[in-house]
């Protein structure tokens, strides 16, 4: 997999293209601290130690870091031969200081002097988003919003007239006249502010559009501003 592929599937699956966490991630640490022996030359270091001070980790590493999900990076090293499993894809892929397998997103491979060519073979690629601590840092970021999310209000009967005049009881987008089963919009998503000018009457298949993000928020905004125009 080549950097082309990994933008590819990050696009595919509306994520960044590089990986959210990567200067906090224990893995990623762990990998470039093998790939590069730092424990040869700094053996009374622990690996965010040496890092930090090389400055290749940021200096509040240790307060944000996430810790490695799983199964560890593994690593076996002869004198004629190496293999090393579950590392960071993104240290390959990215990394030339750093990098054994370069431009590839390498999380297992292997050397062996002796091996017909090629004697360095690439295992197992993977995206950032197969790996553990990315998947952790998504599902805690989506338990705290849970945790956070306002208590939904009540829109009144009078409101729900208001928005339906608004439309002409038509939806603005994509011009479906089953008002019966129209929802509301909070144009910021702050289910408590139910101001007029927040609100946006809808079809239901338009809402979810505008929930999954296919109707942007800056687009929602321009229809209510059309909206307000015609009053």
């Amino acid at each position: 997999m080549n950097q082309q592929d990994y933008y590819e599937i990050g696009e595919s699956k509306r994520l960044p293209l590089r990986c959210p966490i990567l200067n906090y991630c224990s893995r990623r640490a762990v990998t470039i601290y093998f790939n590069s022996d730092y424990y040869k030359s700094n053996s009374d270091l622990t690996v965010e130690e040496a890092l930090i001070k090389d400055g290749t980790l940021p200096q509040d590493f240790e307060s944000k870091k996430i810790q490695i999900q799983g199964e560890p990076p593994s690593w076996i090293k002869g004198s004629c031969n190496y293999h090393f499993d579950g590392m960071c894809p993104e240290v390959n892929l990215f990394d030339n200081m750093n990098s054994l397998f370069k431009g590839v997103a390498c999380i297992s491979a292997e050397y062996d002097k002796y091996y017909p060519a090629p004697k360095h073979r690439v295992l197992k690629t993977q995206h950032y988003s197969k790996c553990s601590e990315f998947n952790w840092y998504m599902f805690e970021r989506g338990r705290l919003k849970i945790s956070n999310t306002k208590p939904r209000k009540t829109i009144s009967a009078k409101t729900r007239s208001i928005l339906q005049k608004e439309i002409k009881s038509i939806c603005p987008i994509c011009s479906n006249e089953d008002v019966e089963h129209f929802q509301v919009h909070h144009i910021d998503e702050n289910p408590t502010n139910n101001d007029v000018e927040n609100l946006l009457m809808l079809c239901p298949i338009c809402h979810s559009k505008i929930t999954k993000g296919d109707i942007s928020y800056s687009e929602v905004k321009n229809i209510k501003k059309e909206l307000n125009k015609t009053k």
